[in-house]
């Protein structure tokens, strides 16, 4: 993107794996943010269809999950970040 498009501004946060800590990071950063779009693939992309319902900001989806709470029932219970090491209890 800064090569070709060194006028945008991409963040790209390191989301909690609770889904009400993420939205609120997000949250955070969509108001610092004018005329934001969002990108998000997979779960990302749920967080990113949940924003253009809240914000009516543009977002790109890739493969999102549309309904997590199918997608994930078979991760339910203890897992770890593969990146940070952080560990973590998934639950319904």
């Amino acid at each position: 993107m800064g090569e070709y498009h060194p006028y945008v501004e991409c963040l790209v946060p390191q989301l909690s794996f609770a889904s009400a800590k993420a939205i609120e990071q997000i949250t955070k950063l969509i108001e610092t943010v004018d005329d934001p779009v969002i990108i998000g693939s997979s779960l990302g992309g749920f967080y990113a269809n949940f924003f253009v319902e809240q914000y009516g900001c543009k977002a790109v989806l890739v493969n999102p999950a549309i309904y997590p709470d199918r997608l994930l029932k078979d991760y339910l219970g203890s897992q770890s970040n593969d990146y940070t090491g952080e560990t973590y209890t998934l639950t319904t």
